[in-house]
């Protein structure tokens, strides 16, 4: 997947050339317009906006928060964003969970794992996303083939953390 580095309102982006994304992604969102938003979106806070407390936008949620409400920086992997860019405290947890999964747990599905499928029974496949994260492939230990699953179609995905037993998985048909 190519992908080339432009400048958005919510700051630098990756995106990819031929148009197409991973099933992951997520676009930048529309952000609240200033003039109807006197004060901050934060209802803890509520702080209104004037020369001194400026409006600010989430990159993730498109809100506007007062300075200390939109103070958190971090990139947002699943937008694209590579630098830290101001967020909500909201946005911020979820940033950080959604980068772990970007930079750890993706990279392992890219890469393939063992797993047996439900129906398949005793069968160990090696499993890895399609280039768009929008199919699983398989490769196998034995003669047995399987056409890739759409993502959207799986339903379960057990853990077995035992080498001897690889993980599970279950789709709906």
């Amino acid at each position: 997947m190519a992908k080339r580095l432009v400048r958005g309102k919510g700051g630098l982006r990756m995106v990819s050339i031929d148009g197409k994304g991973s099933i992951f992604d997520l676009p930048e969102p529309a952000w609240a317009e200033d003039a109807l938003h006197s004060s901050c979106h934060n209802r803890e806070c509520g702080i209104r906006f004037d020369f001194l407390h400026r409006r600010h936008h989430c990159r993730v949620c498109g809100n506007i928060f007062c300075e200390s409400c939109s103070s958190h920086k971090q990139p947002v992997l699943r937008m694209g964003l590579v630098d830290p860019v101001r967020l909500c405290k909201h946005c911020e947890t979820e940033a950080k969970r959604d980068n772990v999964f970007c930079n750890k747990h993706l990279k392992t599905l890219m890469a393939g794992a063992k797993f047996t499928l439900g129906e398949a029974r005793g069968v160990k496949f090696t499993c890895r996303l399609s280039e768009y994260h929008s199919e699983i492939l398989f490769g196998g230990d034995s003669l047995d083939s399987r056409d890739p699953i759409k993502l959207q179609s799986i339903i379960e995905v057990a853990n077995t953390n035992d080498e001897q037993q690889p993980a599970r998985m279950h789709e709906s048909r």
